[in-house]
């Protein structure tokens, strides 16, 4: 029995010395900080010390050529400014199928605005201010701006990407993704934003969040868009707080939420569209839900132009959609399609409020489309509903009783939560499991 013991515990002393002498790294925390911080240094303090050179990094420079692993941290200073653009190419860890180490970039600091990465304002330079190229990635409490194209750019080869808690401002498209599936965009502030193109002929930008080509499993949740809009010499303004676009005729973006989102002042909510090679492209399985929308012009906009496949399963629930007669051009209507949309069979509206002013229509034409369990309150009923009926399949007419409601003043002033008696009980984006 001893003897039996004892080669046990020899065999478990054997693994646990195999286990050390193995060298498993352990997670590692990398400050930089302008300020204080020297590239010869061993980056893994955040006081410096010049005696025996420890201390934060100075450059992105010295990041860059850093075998970051999974669970490892790279933090920057509070109040530091990065002009040369951030590139993320290292991968994190996925460790079974519910569980990641990541690696994070993030701040440090008590005080101060940033960390702020930009890359230049140059129209002739389409640049990003934070370049993604890496996997199990988490962007945290960082500040994007002043750059031409993008403030975060999701190549391809990212995925599982967590952006949270974040500013973007003063860019062209604060997140793009491209081709890049996975991901989690939530918390973050999106505000001000400029065009990419505006010549007069193929202008875009000023966009949120844009998802390019093959998209899938993207989760954009719990952010704020506000004047996600900018003037265009082609359409007058243009914009939107998320964009899905295709350029390919294989391209499928497939199992996306857009959710509990803040959208103000922006030229649109929802734009779906393809450019030339791509009005084939699918966009299946879309969820927009629980967002409130305040003075955007539109809430959907659908160009179809390749046929009924390029949509299936556009499920729009429980929002709150409140356009005062503040419009870029009079009879503005708040869902948009082309011809030939593919109709009732591909898109569901339900549990929605809708708060229109004098100067809008509902719809852009007719056509048939599931409207069911809405509360539709239109100021003008000049304007045509066309052959949809506010008193069938559960949806009804009226004021929905908001607690605050002045057309005049920001969304900040409003409370767009509902009041009793509400014909739209139970409805729009403060339902409960909405937002709180």
């Amino acid at each position: 029995m001893f003897s039996y013991l004892s080669r046990g515990f020899l065999g478990f002393l054997v693994v646990v010395a195999l286990l050390v002498s193995s060298g498993v790294a352990q997670a590692v925390t990398y400050y930089v900080d302008p300020f204080i911080g020297q590239d010869y240094f061993n980056g893994t303090s955040m006081s410096a010390n010049y005696g025996n050179n420890t201390g934060p990094w100075r450059t992105l420079d010295r990041l860059q050529g850093t075998p970051l692993r999974g669970g490892d941290k790279v933090l920057f200073r509070k109040g530091s400014v990065f002009t040369t653009g951030l590139i993320i190419n290292r991968d994190g860890n996925q460790n079974g199928a519910s569980n990641s180490s990541p690696v994070t970039f993030g701040a440090y600091g008590d005080s101060g605005y940033g960390p702020v990465f930009e890359k230049g304002n140059n129209i002739y330079d389409w640049a990003h201010a934070i370049d993604v190229k890496g996997r199990y990635i988490v962007i945290e409490g960082i500040e994007a701006r002043k750059t031409h194209e993008a403030g975060i750019y999701l190549w391809s080869d990212a995925h599982h990407v967590k952006i949270r808690g974040c500013k973007i401002t003063d860019v062209g498209i604060a997140i793009y993704l491209d081709s890049s599936s996975d991901n989690e965009i939530y918390n973050n502030l999106i505000v001000s934003l400029h065009l990419v193109e505006s010549s007069g002929n193929n202008d875009f930008g000023a966009n949120g969040v844009w998802l390019n080509n093959s998209c899938s499993n993207n989760v954009i949740r719990d952010n704020t868009f506000s004047k996600c809009r900018a003037t265009s010499l082609e359409f007058g303004t243009d914009g939107g707080a998320l964009e899905i676009y295709s350029t390919r005729d294989d391209s499928v973006c497939n199992n996306n939420v857009f959710t509990r989102n803040r959208i103000d002042e922006g030229n649109g909510v929802v734009e779906i569209g393809a450019g030339p090679g791509g009005r084939d492209g699918l966009v299946s399985n879309l969820s927009i839900t629980y967002n409130v929308c305040y003075k955007n012009g539109y809430f959907n906009v659908f160009h179809t132009e390749g046929g009924v496949r390029d949509f299936e399963n556009i499920y729009v629930d429980h929002n709150t959609v409140v356009e005062p007669n503040f419009v870029f051009q009079s009879g503005t209507p708040v869902i948009g399609f082309d011809p030939g949309f593919p109709g009732y069979e591909y898109t569901t509206w339900t549990n929605n409020i809708f708060y229109i002013g004098r100067d809008f229509r509902f719809l852009s034409q007719n056509f048939q489309a599931v409207f069911w369990d809405n509360t539709f309150h239109l100021e003008n009923p000049g304007f045509t509903l066309y052959n949809l009926n506010p008193s069938t399949n559960g949806n009804n007419t009226g004021n929905p009783l908001f607690q605050y409601y002045d057309p005049t003043k920001s969304f900040e002033s409003q409370n767009f939560r509902l009041r009793s008696p509400s014909p739209a009980s139970g409805r729009g984006a403060y339902a409960p499991g909405g937002l709180q």
